[in-house]
C-alpha cells in the first residue's frame, strides 16, 4: 500500500488484474477441453478417443473405408460377430489343412 498513492492509473491497474484473474479461471476450467480440440485439428480423420498420460498421449481416430468394413468404434459392439467370423476362418483353415494332409 506504500505505492498506491504513486500510481496514476489505479482503476486500470485493478481492472487489468481482475481481467487477468478471470482469464486464469477460464483457462483452469476449460483449458483441457481447448487442448483436446486443438489436438483433434491435427488429424484428418475423426478423433474417437483421446487420452493423455504422464508419459504418452493416445489418440484413436476413425476412418470409414467402405460399407463392408466396420469403423473402429463399432468393433466393440460387434465383438461377438467378429469372434464368430474369426472362429469360422480358423476352423475352415484347419479343415482344409486336414483334408490336404490326408490326400498326400
Amino acid at each position: 500500500m506504500r505505492y498506491w498513492q504513486a500510481l496514476h492509473w489505479r482503476k486500470t491497474f485493478v481492472g487489468a488484474h481482475i481481467l487477468l484473474a478471470a482469464i486464469i479461471v477460464l483457462m483452469f476450467n476449460y483449458g483441457n477441453q481447448w487442448l483436446n480440440q486443438m489436438n483433434s485439428v491435427l488429424y484428418l480423420d475423426k478423433v474417437v478417443h483421446s487420452q493423455k498420460t504422464r508419459y504418452q498421449q493416445l489418440t484413436f481416430t476413425e476412418r470409414n473405408m467402405g460399407g463392408l468394413i466396420l469403423p473402429i468404434r463399432n468393433l466393440a459392439k460387434h465383438r461377438k460377430a467378429l469372434l464368430t467370423f474369426i472362429l469360422m476362418v480358423v476352423c475352415s483353415f484347419h479343415l482344409l489343412m486336414s483334408i490336404y494332409i490326408t490326400t498326400i
